[in-house]
């Protein structure tokens, strides 16, 4: 039985690794600016997809370091990996590549659907296939424990439901306001308008 100090240490990884990946894109800021080394008076043009390509980076430098000394040292992890067989070490780095690939994708699905309806697509299919092949792999999906998995997927589907829901409803809202907006500007100054990504932008006359 799991003794109660090991549950409590594992919630607060937990919940550090969630203010960790919550909080992955505050060194992108265009204010900021201290993933990309520019200086705060020039503002980055990452693109999403772009800036998190660059934190996958900086995290597997940072982290492949970190997982060595965890597993006791560059000796032991020789040790482990000459105990292991082709196959096994094969199949790690196969995975691994596909885990790259798909953590790339993400960024260009947030680039395509916008950052809030790309996270809910792709946390939702991640969450259902993530979870019910293995139960299915493992034969545990019809028994107790697969039950309330499976309780708590539809919990948090039906979560990620209402924030996609909501992201719409947002979008449309400022698509009806956006829209009036922009037609009164326009209107007041049609020679001297321009719209750029959707927005009218007036440009004054030169002033004598």
């Amino acid at each position: 039985m799991t003794n109660p100090g090991s549950i409590a240490g594992g919630l607060i990884l937990i919940f550090l690794a969630g203010i960790c990946n919550g909080s992955w894109n505050a060194s992108f800021s265009p204010v900021v600016n201290l993933a990309v080394g520019k200086p705060q008076s020039q503002q980055n043009d990452l693109h999403y997809h772009h800036a998190f390509a660059l934190f996958q980076i900086y995290a597997t430098i940072i982290n492949i370091p970190i997982c060595i000394y965890w597993a006791g040292g560059p000796e032991r992890v020789t040790g482990i990996l000459a105990e292991t067989s082709p196959l096994s070490i094969i199949l790690v780095v196969l995975f691994s590549l596909i885990w790259g690939v798909g953590t790339l994708l993400f960024g260009l699905a947030c680039k395509i659907a916008g950052v809030g309806l790309g996270t809910n697509l792709s946390m939702g299919i991640i969450a259902v296939i993530g979870t019910l092949l293995p139960l299915i792999v493992d034969g545990t999906l019809i028994t107790i424990a697969g039950a309330v998995i499976c309780v708590g997927l539809i919990i948090c589907c039906g979560g990620l439901w209402l924030s996609t829901k909501a992201l719409a409803l947002r979008d449309e809202d400022e698509s009806t306001g956006g829209g009036d907006e922009k037609d009164s500007s326009i209107a007041v100054s049609p020679e001297h308008d321009s719209i750029e990504d959707g927005t009218a932008v007036k440009t004054a006359a030169t002033i004598q």
